[in-house]
């Protein structure tokens, strides 16, 4: 199993996510666009590993977390404006909140597998495939800087098994903290 931790968000983030893809596809770029019922923040990316041992690391990490709320602003990428690897869209309120989620995850999942890269809260959109035109792709990417995008009310995290480009949800564990 390929396991992830991973928050959902909402049918409105969602709709308004579909919206901005279908913006962006209009650059004419060869891009892997994000299903959007398949939209979710990765917490942690775990890989092969035990189900049960990572539930109970994630079920008791997730005690300690507090519910919160992020909103999501504006378009990026990684990668360079030659090569572009990801389109995501970002966290701007609720981001320092969501790192400290991500890095509660690394914390009680290190000896499962450890995280060396610091945590990036973003909701990836589309994986560009080639460098066909990456220009228009960026340009359009540039008018959606700062835009707000929705909010979404981080209250649990899912388990995920992903196989074959289907996800499918393990278990779910709300946040508890105070």
């Amino acid at each position: 199993m390929r396991l992830f931790v991973a928050v959902d968000v909402n049918g409105e983030v969602r709709r308004r996510i579909e919206e901005i893809i279908q913006d962006l596809a209009q650059a004419g770029a060869d891009v892997g666009w994000s299903p959007p019922e398949k939209l979710h923040f990765t917490l942690k990316f775990l890989g092969d590993a035990d189900v049960k041992v990572v539930e109970r690391l994630v079920k008791d990490a997730a005690k300690r977390i507090a519910p919160f709320r992020i909103t999501l602003a504006g378009l990026g990428y990684f990668g360079s404006p030659r090569f572009v690897r990801v389109v995501w869209a970002g966290v701007s309120e609720g981001r320092q909140e969501m790192i400290n989620a991500m890095e509660a995850m690394n914390t009680a999942l290190n000896d499962v597998r450890k995280e060396e890269a610091p945590p990036r809260p973003h909701l990836t959109i589309g994986r560009p495939r080639g460098e066909r035109n990456t220009e228009n792709l960026l340009e359009k990417v540039a008018k959606h800087n700062g835009m707000k995008i929705g909010e979404v009310d981080v209250n649990q995290m899912v388990l995920k098994n992903s196989a074959a480009g289907h996800y499918e949800d393990l278990a779910v564990f709300p946040l508890e903290g105070a």
